[in-house]
Protein backbone atom coordinates (compact mmCIF):
# COMPACT_ATOMS: atom_id res chain seq x y z
CA UNK A 1 0.00 0.00 0.00
CA UNK A 2 1.14 3.54 -0.63
CA UNK A 3 2.67 5.31 2.48
CA UNK A 4 0.65 8.17 3.55
CA UNK A 5 3.28 11.08 3.33
CA UNK A 6 2.83 14.39 3.60
CA UNK A 7 3.06 16.78 0.53
CA UNK A 8 5.91 18.43 -0.89
CA UNK A 9 5.33 22.42 0.55
CA UNK A 10 2.83 22.60 3.34
CA UNK A 11 0.45 20.14 4.70
CA UNK A 12 -2.54 20.73 1.81
CA UNK A 13 -4.47 17.85 2.83
CA UNK A 14 -7.75 17.78 4.05
CA UNK A 15 -9.73 15.32 6.40
CA UNK A 16 -11.76 14.07 3.34
CA UNK A 17 -8.48 12.57 1.44
CA UNK A 18 -9.06 9.02 -0.57
CA UNK A 19 -6.75 7.06 -1.24
CA UNK A 20 -6.61 3.73 -2.54
CA UNK A 21 -3.85 1.14 -4.44
CA UNK A 22 -5.14 -1.03 -7.39
CA UNK A 23 -2.66 -3.73 -8.34
CA UNK A 24 -3.44 -5.26 -11.78
CA UNK A 25 -0.94 -7.52 -12.83
CA UNK A 26 2.53 -6.59 -12.73
CA UNK A 27 1.76 -2.96 -12.20
CA UNK A 28 0.61 -1.11 -9.49
CA UNK A 29 -1.76 2.19 -9.23
CA UNK A 30 -1.95 4.60 -6.22
CA UNK A 31 -4.61 7.03 -6.35
CA UNK A 32 -4.82 9.65 -3.92
CA UNK A 33 -6.94 12.48 -3.73
CA UNK A 34 -7.86 15.47 -1.29
CA UNK A 35 -11.23 15.15 -1.41
CA UNK A 36 -14.05 12.29 -1.30
CA UNK A 37 -16.14 10.59 -3.92
CA UNK A 38 -19.50 12.98 -4.36
CA UNK A 39 -21.01 9.83 -6.23
CA UNK A 40 -21.22 6.26 -6.15
CA UNK A 41 -22.59 4.02 -8.48
CA UNK A 42 -22.94 0.29 -9.52
CA UNK A 43 -19.91 0.59 -12.04
CA UNK A 44 -17.66 3.89 -10.88
CA UNK A 45 -16.91 6.41 -7.75
CA UNK A 46 -17.23 10.07 -9.46
CA UNK A 47 -15.20 13.01 -7.68
CA UNK A 48 -15.36 16.44 -8.36
CA UNK A 49 -19.04 17.85 -9.83
CA UNK A 50 -20.68 15.82 -12.65
CA UNK A 51 -24.16 17.11 -13.07
CA UNK A 52 -25.77 13.84 -13.85
CA UNK A 53 -29.71 13.52 -14.57
CA UNK A 54 -31.65 11.14 -12.63
CA UNK A 55 -32.52 9.01 -16.51
CA UNK A 56 -28.79 9.27 -17.63
CA UNK A 57 -27.45 6.38 -18.87
CA UNK A 58 -23.95 6.63 -18.89
CA UNK A 59 -21.79 5.29 -22.15
CA UNK A 60 -18.23 4.24 -21.22
CA UNK A 61 -17.63 4.70 -24.78
CA UNK A 62 -18.80 7.94 -25.13
CA UNK A 63 -18.34 9.48 -21.52
CA UNK A 64 -16.64 12.76 -21.86
CA UNK A 65 -18.91 13.26 -25.02
CA UNK A 66 -21.95 12.51 -23.46
CA UNK A 67 -23.90 16.00 -24.15
CA UNK A 68 -25.70 15.05 -20.56
CA UNK A 69 -22.51 15.11 -18.75
CA UNK A 70 -22.14 18.15 -17.22
CA UNK A 71 -19.82 19.59 -14.72
CA UNK A 72 -15.71 18.61 -14.04
CA UNK A 73 -15.24 15.34 -12.81
CA UNK A 74 -13.48 12.10 -12.30
CA UNK A 75 -14.53 8.89 -13.17
CA UNK A 76 -12.74 6.27 -11.81
CA UNK A 77 -14.24 2.35 -12.99
CA UNK A 78 -11.98 -0.67 -11.76
CA UNK A 79 -12.17 -4.88 -11.81
CA UNK A 80 -9.78 -7.40 -10.63
CA UNK A 81 -7.83 -6.73 -13.64
CA UNK A 82 -8.65 -3.38 -14.73
CA UNK A 83 -8.65 0.08 -14.28
CA UNK A 84 -10.17 3.12 -16.22
CA UNK A 85 -9.77 6.89 -15.15
CA UNK A 86 -11.97 9.14 -16.93
CA UNK A 87 -11.88 12.71 -16.77
CA UNK A 88 -14.28 15.91 -18.03
CA UNK A 89 -14.25 17.13 -21.55
CA UNK A 90 -12.77 20.45 -20.63
CA UNK A 91 -10.05 19.01 -18.15
CA UNK A 92 -12.12 20.71 -15.36
CA UNK A 93 -10.95 18.02 -12.96
CA UNK A 94 -7.03 18.38 -13.16
CA UNK A 95 -5.66 14.91 -12.26
CA UNK A 96 -1.72 14.81 -12.32
CA UNK A 97 0.01 11.24 -12.31
CA UNK A 98 3.68 9.96 -12.78
CA UNK A 99 5.28 6.83 -13.53
CA UNK A 100 8.28 5.08 -11.87
CA UNK A 101 9.07 1.54 -12.90
CA UNK A 102 6.00 -0.61 -12.84
CA UNK A 103 4.28 1.81 -10.86
CA UNK A 104 1.78 4.94 -11.40
CA UNK A 105 0.94 7.62 -8.68
CA UNK A 106 -2.21 9.76 -9.31
CA UNK A 107 -3.14 12.58 -7.90
CA UNK A 108 -5.21 16.05 -8.05
CA UNK A 109 -2.10 17.10 -6.08
CA UNK A 110 0.91 17.63 -7.93
CA UNK A 111 2.40 18.53 -3.97
CA UNK A 112 2.56 14.71 -3.34
CA UNK A 113 3.52 13.28 -6.64
CA UNK A 114 6.70 15.91 -6.83
CA UNK A 115 7.78 14.56 -2.86
CA UNK A 116 6.85 10.86 -4.35
CA UNK A 117 9.39 11.61 -7.65
CA UNK A 118 11.93 13.67 -5.23
CA UNK A 119 12.52 10.68 -3.02
CA UNK A 120 12.75 8.18 -5.94
CA UNK A 121 14.55 10.45 -8.85
CA UNK A 122 16.02 13.82 -9.70
CA UNK A 123 13.03 16.33 -10.87
CA UNK A 124 13.99 17.90 -14.36
CA UNK A 125 12.33 20.98 -15.88
CA UNK A 126 11.02 20.28 -19.67
CA UNK A 127 11.81 23.54 -21.21
CA UNK A 128 9.47 23.48 -23.87
CA UNK A 129 6.76 23.48 -21.51
CA UNK A 130 8.46 25.69 -19.57
CA UNK A 131 8.34 28.02 -22.43
CA UNK A 132 5.05 27.63 -23.56
CA UNK A 133 3.67 28.61 -19.73
CA UNK A 134 5.83 31.69 -19.66
CA UNK A 135 4.08 32.76 -22.81
CA UNK A 136 0.60 31.45 -21.72
CA UNK A 137 0.00 31.26 -17.74
CA UNK A 138 -0.60 27.31 -18.36
CA UNK A 139 0.57 24.20 -19.95
CA UNK A 140 -0.45 21.98 -22.49
CA UNK A 141 -3.36 19.43 -22.19
CA UNK A 142 -1.45 16.74 -20.76
CA UNK A 143 1.75 18.33 -19.67
CA UNK A 144 3.71 20.05 -16.69
CA UNK A 145 6.76 21.66 -17.19
CA UNK A 146 8.25 18.79 -14.73
CA UNK A 147 9.65 15.96 -17.42
CA UNK A 148 7.62 12.94 -15.96
CA UNK A 149 5.16 14.74 -13.90
CA UNK A 150 1.86 14.48 -16.27
CA UNK A 151 -1.57 16.03 -16.80
CA UNK A 152 -4.76 13.33 -17.79
CA UNK A 153 -5.69 15.28 -20.61
CA UNK A 154 -8.97 16.92 -21.15
CA UNK A 155 -11.77 14.49 -21.49
CA UNK A 156 -9.20 11.45 -21.67
CA UNK A 157 -9.55 8.35 -20.49
CA UNK A 158 -6.33 5.90 -18.86
CA UNK A 159 -6.69 2.60 -18.70
CA UNK A 160 -4.31 -0.40 -17.37
CA UNK A 161 -5.11 -3.83 -18.19
CA UNK A 162 -2.04 -5.15 -18.00
CA UNK A 163 -0.86 -2.52 -20.67
CA UNK A 164 -0.67 1.14 -20.02
CA UNK A 165 -3.27 2.81 -22.92
CA UNK A 166 -4.36 6.25 -23.22
CA UNK A 167 -8.00 6.77 -25.30
CA UNK A 168 -8.83 10.53 -26.22
CA UNK A 169 -12.77 10.71 -25.78
CA UNK A 170 -13.10 13.75 -27.33
CA UNK A 171 -15.50 13.58 -30.46
CA UNK A 172 -16.49 16.79 -32.39
CA UNK A 173 -19.02 17.26 -34.86
CA UNK A 174 -17.32 16.26 -38.49
CA UNK A 175 -19.17 19.06 -40.35
CA UNK A 176 -20.54 22.96 -39.66
CA UNK A 177 -23.70 23.87 -40.83
CA UNK A 178 -23.61 28.19 -40.02
CA UNK A 179 -26.80 28.39 -37.84
CA UNK A 180 -27.47 31.24 -35.70
CA UNK A 181 -30.52 30.74 -34.73
CA UNK A 182 -29.88 26.96 -34.09
CA UNK A 183 -26.81 27.76 -32.56
CA UNK A 184 -28.45 29.88 -29.91
CA UNK A 185 -30.92 27.79 -29.48
CA UNK A 186 -29.42 25.06 -28.57
CA UNK A 187 -27.47 27.22 -26.15
CA UNK A 188 -30.73 28.36 -24.23
CA UNK A 189 -31.91 24.59 -24.23
CA UNK A 190 -28.37 23.14 -22.51
CA UNK A 191 -28.08 26.11 -19.88
CA UNK A 192 -31.66 25.58 -19.20
CA UNK A 193 -31.10 21.86 -18.46
CA UNK A 194 -27.84 22.46 -16.44
CA UNK A 195 -29.91 25.07 -14.15
CA UNK A 196 -32.65 22.82 -13.85
CA UNK A 197 -30.34 19.69 -12.72
CA UNK A 198 -28.45 22.50 -9.83
CA UNK A 199 -32.17 22.93 -8.89
CA UNK A 200 -32.94 19.68 -8.12
CA UNK A 201 -29.99 19.08 -5.61
CA UNK A 202 -31.58 21.63 -3.26
CA UNK A 203 -28.48 22.93 -2.29
CA UNK A 204 -27.85 26.86 -2.08
CA UNK A 205 -26.49 28.24 -5.40
CA UNK A 206 -24.09 31.24 -5.52
CA UNK A 207 -23.67 33.54 -8.85
CA UNK A 208 -20.33 34.77 -9.57
CA UNK A 209 -22.07 37.88 -10.62
CA UNK A 210 -19.74 40.82 -13.00
CA UNK A 211 -22.65 42.55 -14.50
CA UNK A 212 -21.13 41.27 -17.46
CA UNK A 213 -23.22 39.53 -20.27
CA UNK A 214 -22.94 35.91 -19.20
CA UNK A 215 -23.68 36.00 -15.42
CA UNK A 216 -26.32 38.78 -16.32
CA UNK A 217 -27.88 35.79 -18.52
CA UNK A 218 -27.58 32.91 -16.18
CA UNK A 219 -28.93 35.28 -13.46
CA UNK A 220 -31.80 35.93 -15.47
CA UNK A 221 -32.36 31.91 -16.97
CA UNK A 222 -32.19 30.76 -13.20
CA UNK A 223 -35.47 33.14 -12.47
CA UNK A 224 -37.58 32.00 -15.06
CA UNK A 225 -36.42 28.57 -14.13
CA UNK A 226 -37.76 28.98 -10.15
CA UNK A 227 -33.82 28.70 -8.92
CA UNK A 228 -33.20 30.94 -5.89
CA UNK A 229 -29.59 32.30 -6.41
CA UNK A 230 -27.05 34.66 -4.45
CA UNK A 231 -25.69 36.96 -6.88
CA UNK A 232 -22.58 37.54 -5.10
CA UNK A 233 -19.39 39.63 -6.40
CA UNK A 234 -16.17 39.81 -4.69
CA UNK A 235 -14.76 43.46 -3.59
CA UNK A 236 -10.98 43.69 -3.13
CA UNK A 237 -9.81 45.09 -0.07
CA UNK A 238 -7.75 47.61 -0.89
CA UNK A 239 -9.54 48.54 -4.19
CA UNK A 240 -7.62 48.11 -7.75
CA UNK A 241 -9.01 49.58 -11.19
CA UNK A 242 -10.08 46.43 -13.00
CA UNK A 243 -11.82 45.38 -9.82
CA UNK A 244 -13.71 49.11 -8.88
CA UNK A 245 -14.82 48.98 -12.78
CA UNK A 246 -16.40 45.52 -12.60
CA UNK A 247 -17.75 46.47 -8.73
CA UNK A 248 -19.67 49.76 -10.40
CA UNK A 249 -21.16 47.42 -13.66
CA UNK A 250 -22.00 45.08 -11.21
CA UNK A 251 -24.32 47.03 -8.92
CA UNK A 252 -25.73 48.73 -11.74
CA UNK A 253 -27.00 45.92 -13.72
CA UNK A 254 -28.01 44.13 -10.32
CA UNK A 255 -30.32 46.96 -9.97
CA UNK A 256 -31.26 47.02 -13.27
CA UNK A 257 -32.60 43.22 -13.55
CA UNK A 258 -33.51 43.46 -9.98
CA UNK A 259 -31.47 40.97 -8.14
CA UNK A 260 -30.05 42.23 -4.46
CA UNK A 261 -26.50 42.27 -5.12
CA UNK A 262 -24.60 40.76 -2.07
CA UNK A 263 -21.08 42.61 -1.94
CA UNK A 264 -17.86 40.17 -0.23
CA UNK A 265 -15.24 42.32 0.77
CA UNK A 266 -12.37 40.36 0.14
CA UNK A 267 -9.13 40.84 1.92
CA UNK A 268 -5.69 40.95 -0.75
CA UNK A 269 -3.27 39.88 2.00
CA UNK A 270 -0.98 37.15 0.89
CA UNK A 271 -0.77 35.45 4.43
CA UNK A 272 0.74 32.54 4.43
CA UNK A 273 -2.78 30.44 4.92
CA UNK A 274 -3.43 32.17 1.05
CA UNK A 275 0.14 31.82 -0.12
CA UNK A 276 0.11 27.85 0.82
CA UNK A 277 -3.26 27.63 -1.19
CA UNK A 278 -2.27 28.70 -4.13
CA UNK A 279 0.93 27.40 -4.44
CA UNK A 280 -0.12 24.15 -3.62
CA UNK A 281 -3.09 24.29 -6.67
CA UNK A 282 -2.04 26.97 -9.46
CA UNK A 283 1.89 25.76 -9.83
CA UNK A 284 1.11 25.66 -13.51
CA UNK A 285 -1.71 28.01 -13.86
CA UNK A 286 -0.24 31.25 -13.30
CA UNK A 287 -3.03 34.03 -12.31
CA UNK A 288 -4.30 36.90 -10.35
CA UNK A 289 -5.31 33.99 -8.38
CA UNK A 290 -5.25 36.12 -4.53
CA UNK A 291 -8.95 37.31 -5.29
CA UNK A 292 -10.26 34.41 -6.23
CA UNK A 293 -8.61 32.16 -3.37
CA UNK A 294 -9.28 35.51 -0.83
CA UNK A 295 -12.76 35.54 -2.04
CA UNK A 296 -14.20 31.63 -2.00
CA UNK A 297 -12.37 31.48 1.84
CA UNK A 298 -14.87 34.44 2.57
CA UNK A 299 -18.23 32.79 1.07
CA UNK A 300 -17.47 29.52 2.54
CA UNK A 301 -17.45 31.54 5.74
CA UNK A 302 -20.86 32.98 5.24
CA UNK A 303 -21.98 30.81 3.54
CA UNK A 304 -20.85 27.34 4.13
CA UNK A 305 -19.10 24.74 1.99
CA UNK A 306 -22.10 22.65 1.25
CA UNK A 307 -23.17 25.12 -2.36
CA UNK A 308 -22.84 25.58 -5.97
CA UNK A 309 -20.70 28.19 -7.43
CA UNK A 310 -22.18 29.04 -10.54
CA UNK A 311 -19.70 31.09 -13.01
CA UNK A 312 -20.19 32.42 -16.84
CA UNK A 313 -16.52 31.28 -17.18
CA UNK A 314 -15.38 30.15 -20.39
CA UNK A 315 -17.89 31.44 -22.57
CA UNK A 316 -15.69 33.62 -24.56
CA UNK A 317 -13.73 30.83 -25.38
CA UNK A 318 -16.35 28.34 -26.13
CA UNK A 319 -18.77 30.61 -28.17
CA UNK A 320 -16.31 33.20 -29.95
CA UNK A 321 -12.98 31.18 -29.28
CA UNK A 322 -11.57 34.05 -27.93
CA UNK A 323 -11.61 37.86 -27.09
CA UNK A 324 -15.58 39.15 -27.40
CA UNK A 325 -15.12 42.77 -26.38
CA UNK A 326 -16.44 45.54 -29.26
CA UNK A 327 -12.65 46.93 -29.35
CA UNK A 328 -10.46 47.10 -32.44
CA UNK A 329 -8.09 44.77 -30.74
CA UNK A 330 -10.34 42.66 -30.17
CA UNK A 331 -12.00 42.77 -33.46
CA UNK A 332 -7.99 42.02 -35.18
CA UNK A 333 -7.84 39.17 -32.96
CA UNK A 334 -10.91 37.40 -33.99
CA UNK A 335 -10.24 38.22 -37.93
CA UNK A 336 -7.01 36.82 -37.83
CA UNK A 337 -8.57 33.68 -36.13
CA UNK A 338 -11.58 33.64 -38.48
CA UNK A 339 -10.06 34.36 -41.91
CA UNK A 340 -6.11 34.07 -41.43
CA UNK A 341 -5.39 34.41 -45.06
CA UNK A 342 -7.12 37.03 -46.28
CA UNK A 343 -5.43 40.69 -47.76
CA UNK A 344 -6.87 42.25 -44.38
CA UNK A 345 -5.60 39.72 -42.11
CA UNK A 346 -2.20 40.63 -43.67
CA UNK A 347 -2.74 43.78 -43.21
CA UNK A 348 -3.78 43.84 -39.44
CA UNK A 349 -0.71 41.59 -38.81
CA UNK A 350 1.36 44.68 -40.05
CA UNK A 351 0.04 46.57 -37.59
CA UNK A 352 0.06 44.01 -34.63
CA UNK A 353 3.60 43.86 -35.11
CA UNK A 354 4.43 47.29 -35.50
CA UNK A 355 2.54 48.31 -32.25
CA UNK A 356 4.05 45.61 -30.00
CA UNK A 357 7.38 46.10 -31.61
CA UNK A 358 7.51 42.26 -32.33
CA UNK A 359 8.12 40.44 -35.57
CA UNK A 360 5.08 38.53 -36.84
CA UNK A 361 3.27 37.50 -39.89
CA UNK A 362 -0.02 35.72 -40.78
CA UNK A 363 0.41 31.98 -41.32
CA UNK A 364 1.43 30.51 -44.60
CA UNK A 365 -1.04 27.33 -44.91
CA UNK A 366 -3.28 25.48 -42.75
CA UNK A 367 -0.71 23.87 -40.39
CA UNK A 368 1.19 27.00 -39.32
CA UNK A 369 -2.39 28.16 -38.85
CA UNK A 370 -3.32 25.85 -36.45
CA UNK A 371 0.23 26.40 -34.03
CA UNK A 372 -0.59 29.76 -33.84
CA UNK A 373 -3.71 29.44 -33.05
CA UNK A 374 -2.55 27.41 -30.31
CA UNK A 375 0.22 29.47 -29.51
CA UNK A 376 -1.21 33.04 -29.59
CA UNK A 377 0.48 36.28 -29.11
CA UNK A 378 -1.72 38.43 -26.81
CA UNK A 379 -4.64 36.99 -28.51
CA UNK A 380 -3.57 37.05 -32.18
CA UNK A 381 -2.96 33.94 -34.41
CA UNK A 382 0.08 35.06 -35.99
CA UNK A 383 3.27 33.35 -36.90
CA UNK A 384 6.57 34.17 -35.22
CA UNK A 385 9.43 33.75 -37.71
CA UNK A 386 12.33 31.39 -35.99
CA UNK A 387 10.08 30.59 -32.93
CA UNK A 388 12.58 28.63 -31.09
CA UNK A 389 9.01 26.24 -30.00
CA UNK A 390 8.14 25.75 -33.73
CA UNK A 391 8.74 22.04 -33.76
CA UNK A 392 7.47 21.47 -30.82
CA UNK A 393 4.38 22.74 -31.42
CA UNK A 394 3.81 21.18 -34.61
CA UNK A 395 4.37 17.76 -32.82
CA UNK A 396 2.18 18.73 -30.45
CA UNK A 397 -0.55 19.98 -32.84
CA UNK A 398 -0.10 16.93 -34.67
CA UNK A 399 -0.98 15.08 -31.71
CA UNK A 400 -4.01 16.52 -30.68
CA UNK A 401 -5.69 17.21 -33.85
CA UNK A 402 -7.28 14.38 -36.37
CA UNK A 403 -6.78 14.50 -40.29
CA UNK A 404 -10.83 13.87 -41.10
CA UNK A 405 -12.43 17.02 -39.25
CA UNK A 406 -13.22 20.38 -40.62
CA UNK A 407 -11.49 23.89 -39.35
CA UNK A 408 -13.89 24.88 -36.44
CA UNK A 409 -13.37 20.90 -35.04
CA UNK A 410 -9.69 21.68 -34.92
CA UNK A 411 -9.85 24.67 -33.39
CA UNK A 412 -11.82 23.76 -30.57
CA UNK A 413 -9.90 20.62 -29.96
CA UNK A 414 -7.13 23.10 -29.64
CA UNK A 415 -9.00 25.68 -27.45
CA UNK A 416 -9.71 22.66 -25.09
CA UNK A 417 -6.30 21.03 -25.09
CA UNK A 418 -4.77 25.26 -24.33
CA UNK A 419 -6.91 27.90 -22.92
CA UNK A 420 -10.14 26.15 -21.23
CA UNK A 421 -8.08 23.61 -19.45
CA UNK A 422 -5.77 26.30 -18.52
CA UNK A 423 -5.71 28.86 -16.04
CA UNK A 424 -8.89 30.81 -16.03
CA UNK A 425 -10.90 28.03 -15.61
CA UNK A 426 -8.88 26.49 -13.30
CA UNK A 427 -8.89 29.10 -10.74
CA UNK A 428 -12.53 29.43 -10.66
CA UNK A 429 -12.34 25.74 -9.52
CA UNK A 430 -9.46 25.43 -7.34
CA UNK A 431 -10.12 28.31 -5.31
CA UNK A 432 -13.20 26.94 -5.00
CA UNK A 433 -11.68 23.57 -3.56
CA UNK A 434 -9.49 25.16 -1.30
CA UNK A 435 -12.29 26.38 0.67
CA UNK A 436 -14.04 23.43 0.66
CA UNK A 437 -16.31 23.53 -1.71
CA UNK A 438 -16.21 21.16 -4.16
CA UNK A 439 -19.18 22.49 -6.18
CA UNK A 440 -18.50 24.27 -9.16
CA UNK A 441 -20.60 24.68 -12.02
CA UNK A 442 -19.38 26.77 -15.55
CA UNK A 443 -22.79 25.71 -17.65
CA UNK A 444 -21.32 27.52 -20.89
CA UNK A 445 -18.90 24.78 -20.92
CA UNK A 446 -20.44 21.54 -22.07
CA UNK A 447 -20.17 19.07 -24.51
CA UNK A 448 -23.56 19.99 -25.94
CA UNK A 449 -22.82 23.80 -26.08
CA UNK A 450 -19.59 23.07 -27.44
CA UNK A 451 -20.81 20.33 -30.14
CA UNK A 452 -23.24 23.10 -30.74
CA UNK A 453 -20.81 25.44 -31.84
CA UNK A 454 -18.54 23.64 -34.14
CA UNK A 455 -22.07 22.49 -35.67
CA UNK A 456 -23.21 25.75 -36.09
CA UNK A 457 -21.06 28.57 -35.20
CA UNK A 458 -21.64 31.43 -38.10
CA UNK A 459 -18.14 32.21 -38.39
CA UNK A 460 -18.95 35.96 -40.38
CA UNK A 461 -21.32 37.04 -37.73
CA UNK A 462 -19.90 36.16 -34.85
CA UNK A 463 -16.93 37.90 -36.38
CA UNK A 464 -19.19 41.15 -36.19
CA UNK A 465 -21.56 39.76 -33.23
CA UNK A 466 -18.91 38.16 -30.96
CA UNK A 467 -20.72 35.47 -28.87
CA UNK A 468 -23.98 36.46 -30.44
CA UNK A 469 -26.21 33.39 -29.08
CA UNK A 470 -25.40 35.27 -25.90
CA UNK A 471 -26.73 38.49 -26.73
CA UNK A 472 -29.76 37.01 -28.94
CA UNK A 473 -30.85 35.89 -25.25
CA UNK A 474 -30.17 38.79 -23.67
CA UNK A 475 -31.86 40.81 -25.83
CA UNK A 476 -34.59 38.40 -25.48
CA UNK A 477 -34.68 38.80 -22.04
CA UNK A 478 -34.97 42.98 -23.58
CA UNK A 479 -31.99 43.54 -21.53
CA UNK A 480 -29.85 46.54 -22.62
CA UNK A 481 -26.02 46.89 -21.41
CA UNK A 482 -26.42 50.00 -19.31
CA UNK A 483 -23.42 52.81 -19.79
CA UNK A 484 -21.69 52.80 -16.48
CA UNK A 485 -19.26 55.52 -15.34
CA UNK A 486 -15.74 55.13 -16.03
CA UNK A 487 -13.48 55.22 -12.66
CA UNK A 488 -11.17 57.84 -12.17
CA UNK A 489 -9.74 57.61 -8.94
CA UNK A 490 -5.85 56.49 -8.53
CA UNK A 491 -5.38 53.49 -7.04
CA UNK A 492 -2.24 52.17 -4.88
CA UNK A 493 -2.81 48.77 -6.07
CA UNK A 494 -2.95 47.26 -9.67
CA UNK A 495 -3.95 43.90 -11.04
CA UNK A 496 -0.38 43.77 -12.84
CA UNK A 497 1.39 43.81 -9.59
CA UNK A 498 -1.01 41.00 -7.90
CA UNK A 499 0.15 38.64 -10.54
CA UNK A 500 3.49 39.87 -10.21
CA UNK A 501 3.07 38.95 -6.82
CA UNK A 502 1.91 35.40 -7.30
CA UNK A 503 4.44 35.22 -9.67
CA UNK A 504 7.13 35.51 -7.70
CA UNK A 505 5.23 32.87 -5.02
CA UNK A 506 5.22 30.55 -7.71
CA UNK A 507 8.85 31.21 -8.76
CA UNK A 508 10.05 30.54 -5.13
CA UNK A 509 8.05 27.17 -5.23
CA UNK A 510 9.35 25.60 -8.66
CA UNK A 511 12.88 26.57 -7.37
CA UNK A 512 11.98 24.94 -4.04
CA UNK A 513 11.31 22.27 -5.61
CA UNK A 514 14.19 22.08 -8.36
CA UNK A 515 17.04 22.69 -5.24
CA UNK A 516 15.27 19.76 -3.10
CA UNK A 517 15.80 16.73 -5.94
CA UNK A 518 18.19 14.20 -6.42
CA UNK A 519 18.97 10.97 -8.04
CA UNK A 520 17.95 9.60 -11.34
CA UNK A 521 14.83 11.00 -13.26
CA UNK A 522 11.03 9.28 -13.41
CA UNK A 523 9.43 8.03 -17.24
Amino acid sequence: MLKKGRPFRGNCWTKRMYQRSFYIGSTTCHLRLRQSPCRIDESAIWFGCPLIGDDTTISDSTLSNDSRMRGYFLRVVSSSDSLNLTTDLCGGFRLYYIHIGNEYWYSDDYCYLLSVARERGEIEIDDHEFEFWQRHRYTTGGRTYFKGLHKLPPGATISHDGNERRVLNLMLPSSNNPDASEHTKEVEEELRATLRIIRSTGRRVILSFSGGADSTLLALICREENLDLVPVFLQAVPAYAENDRDFARATVVAKQIGFPLTIIDTPLDLDDELTERIESRMLFDRHVSLLHFSGMREVARQYGTDCIILSGQGADSVLSFGPTQRTRGDFVARLLATYPFSQASKFAARIVSRRLSKKLRTPQNRHEFMRSFLDQEYYYSLVKPDDSLADYLDSHVKRVLTPDTHTLSHLMRLKIDGFLQGSDNQVVIQSALSAGIDGVVMPFVSPAIISATVRHKHSLLDLVHPKYPVRRLLAKYRFAEPRTVNQTRSYDLSCDALEQAIAARLDESRIAIMHSSHGVGVS
